[in-house]
């Protein structure tokens, strides 16, 4: 069925952004390990236009000038149709593993860059915090003063804290914060497992590892209890929640055969927490159509949301066309609600 989707509104809620620039936190903090942004003398053959370096001279990513020009950013939204972004930092500015107190200061720069883009183009944007995960008390100070001093909607998350899981009871304050101050959650993989350098190649942690991560994240909120005691939180999975609705039934399988290690906290499966739940989203970043269809089936088509990753290689290109490509399992109102309107109402913009 060939639908007429060429007025359709597009919300993206998985774009990244950085400041054009920042300074040297290696040398205001007195320590190392922090990312700087280099401009390139000249737009390499991929047309990168900077590099986001390690502290030690290396590499760790060529960025296009999209990532951190809100002029060349509009202009791609205009070329292809989106009119909105919901726009988070790139999760290399996580920064879980420093000392809390100056990840602080690193999230309140980060966040009022963002805010400050939001507030010039209001129309076009929609704000995504950071947050301090190392301590709870800072992570729920920050939480707050984007949600009412900055008006963000919301709040990117790793998928774990260094060596800390989400049912670590340190992050119950956070949790508990994003319920009563109405702050839904993206979660991002970041600081992927590389199986001590098997993975380390063939950019298998980013294909492999990272849907890894978020499948493992989401699957240990469900079965440790977390989803149970927090039922008004919002989460969104990203990229199409990883492998969860491939693996779900695996889980429910192991949930039912290993009783002593998966049901010491809730007695429903995870199916129970992550199935078709109104607070449980993912973006709709799977590439294929059948990956799409399968995805509908398990969240539902209330709990699907356009994400691109933009500007990123691994993203959508084109946001939207998958979604746009798939009016024969897609009507009218399925293809609305996954291209805008579910995100306008997880994230409390409608």
């Amino acid at each position: 069925m060939d639908l007429d989707n060429s007025n359709f509104t597009k919300i993206d809620i998985h774009a990244h952004i950085l400041p054009p620039k920042w300074p040297s936190f290696n040398q205001n903090f007195g320590y190392n390990g922090w990312i700087e942004l280099k401009q390139l003398d000249q737009i390499d053959n991929n047309g990168n236009t900077a590099v986001m370096m390690h502290d030690d001279g290396r590499v760790f990513r060529p960025v296009v000038e999209s990532l951190y020009s809100v002029e060349h950013r509009l202009k791609d939204m205009d070329r292809t149709g989106v009119n909105r972004q919901v726009l988070s930092t790139v999760p290399v500015m996580f920064n879980y593993w420093a000392k809390a107190e100056d990840n602080e200061v690193v999230a309140r720069f980060l966040n009022d860059h963002i805010a400050e883009v939001v507030r010039n183009n209001n129309d076009r944007f929609i704000g995504l915090a950071t947050v301090p995960m190392q301590n709870a008390q800072l992570a729920v100070n920050e939480l707050i003063r984007c949600r009412y001093e900055l008006g963000m909607k919301g709040a990117i998350i790793g998928t774990h804290v260094n060596d800390r899981s989400f049912d670590d009871p340190m992050f119950e304050p956070l949790w508990k914060a994003a319920e009563e101050h109405s702050m839904p959650l993206l979660i991002h993989p970041w600081d992927v497992c590389k199986a001590n350098g098997r993975w380390n190649k063939f950019w298998l942690p980013h294909i492999v590892g990272m849907t890894a991560e978020t499948t493992a994240c989401a699957l240990t909120m469900a079965i440790s209890g977390v989803l149970e005691k927090h039922r008004n939180l919002k989460l969104c999975f990203s990229h199409g929640g990883g492998s969860l609705p491939y693996l779900s039934a695996r889980a429910n399988h192991g949930f039912l055969v290993y009783p002593n290690d998966m049901q010491k906290h809730v007695t429903n499966p995870p199916d129970f927490y992550l199935r078709k739940s109104p607070n449980i989203c993912a973006d709709a970043l799977v590439h294929d159509s059948n990956a799409l269809k399968l995805a509908l089936d398990y969240y539902g088509e209330d709990s699907l949301m356009l994400g691109s990753d933009y500007p990123f290689l691994l993203g959508e290109h084109r946001p939207g066309e998958l979604i746009e490509k798939c009016g024969h399992f897609l009507n009218n109102s399925s293809m609305k609600k996954l291209l805008s309107e579910n995100a306008l109402r997880f994230f409390n913009s409608e």
